[in-house]
């Protein structure tokens, strides 16, 4: 006659445990949906961006919001790491099939134009990104090893296939890197008439590679700077554009208005490099300078923080914000991303680009 076996109190024990542990889990996940329900509710830009799209594609953009809010709230920030990202990017999959969207074109080096995609990702129904490559890169935390700039031709056709088939709103550029191909994309911005430009003067990698031949500083002095909407230097790219030293904020104040004075709309001195506890950007145009200030982060994730600002701004022109709420928009997304970076590799990290998007 089979007997059914008594369970050992160890057996006992690990059960009682496992069941303990499962009602928590769901009592977290009922938290979080409540948590969840509430955000919802509190932010209008979140319901109206499901109202514009259809049933069905709302249903996947509230599970992958669920999910991503789930992971990032989670203790465990290697399970954030891991689950958010892909789920960012399953929900720019369903917005993109609604709603509407601004185009931008980006003029980045290969490495850069990465960032420009998880803005891309982020931004959902926001605008859509199309991406010139000038340049393709081998680089890490640690630096760049060899870069190899794209022939100029191929540079000039890429700005013609996106601009006579999806006609850009706003358009930034980054890394050029050689006379020629800053030369070819001026030529093809004012060929196009390219509106909403932000000019990211691409000089120095934040490890210390130098991006721009000394050669093509002056062709981006002369031939691109007149035709930005906004330049975006930090103190080093200011000192080489306006030659003259730039380290303090009232000399980036005198920096941006030598500036606009060469033909730039506006200009926004960047001054992470500043000395002190806070970090001044200033906003220079015709009109006058506007600081903006922000407390300094210990941190050495700051790969790619230039081209993330400059991909942001252009995101908000696209859209129709005005240069100062797109500038100070975007300052307060790259703070943000910054403090609350994944701090990966041995060298200059990059930036968490899943931190909510700005408006």
């Amino acid at each position: 006659m089979d007997r059914k076996a008594t369970p050992s109190a160890s057996t006992r024990t690990t059960r009682r445990a496992v069941d303990r542990l499962t009602l928590a889990k769901w009592a977290l996940a009922a938290a979080l949906l409540g948590a969840f329900a509430a955000y919802l509710w509190s932010n209008s830009s979140e319901l109206g961006r499901l109202r514009d799209i259809s049933g069905a594609t709302a249903s996947y953009v509230l599970a992958a919001r669920l999910i991503a809010y789930w992971a990032q709230a989670s203790a465990t920030a290697r399970l954030a790491r891991v689950y958010a990202p892909g789920l960012r990017t399953l929900e720019y999959l369903a917005v993109a099939s609604g709603g509407s969207i601004a185009n931008v074109v980006s003029v980045p080096g290969m490495a850069y134009g990465a960032k420009t995609l998880y803005l891309k990702s982020r931004h959902g129904v926001g605008h859509q990104s199309f991406l010139a490559i000038t340049a393709i890169t081998a680089q890490n935390t640690r630096g760049i090893s060899r870069a190899f700039p794209v022939p100029a031709d191929l540079l000039e056709a890429q700005l013609a296939a996106v601009a006579e088939d999806l006609r850009p709103a706003a358009t930034k550029s980054g890394m050029l890197g050689t006379r020629e191909l800053v030369e070819v994309a001026a030529a093809g911005i004012a060929a196009h008439r390219l509106a909403n430009y932000v000019l990211d003067p691409v000089m120095v990698a934040s490890s210390g590679e130098r991006l721009l031949e000394a050669d093509a500083a002056r062709a981006l002095r002369e031939r691109l700077v007149p035709l930005a909407t906004l330049v975006t230097p930090n103190l080093d790219e200011a000192r080489i554009l306006v030659e003259q030293d730039v380290h303090t904020p009232e000399e980036m104040e005198a920096a941006g208005r030598a500036l606009v004075q060469m033909g730039a709309q506006a200009a926004l001195v960047k001054g992470g490099h500043l000395s002190g506890t806070e970090i001044v950007d200033v906003l220079v145009r015709a009109g006058g300078a506007r600081p903006f200030r922000h407390a300094k982060i210990d941190t050495t994730s700051t790969h790619g923080t230039g081209c993330t600002l400059s991909a942001a701004i252009a995101a908000g022109l696209a859209r129709g914000a005005s240069l100062d709420q797109a500038a100070a928009a975007a300052l307060d997304f790259v703070h943000r991303a910054i403090q609350w970076a994944p701090r990966l590799g041995s060298g200059h990290g990059p930036l968490n680009h899943f931190v909510e998007a700005p408006e």
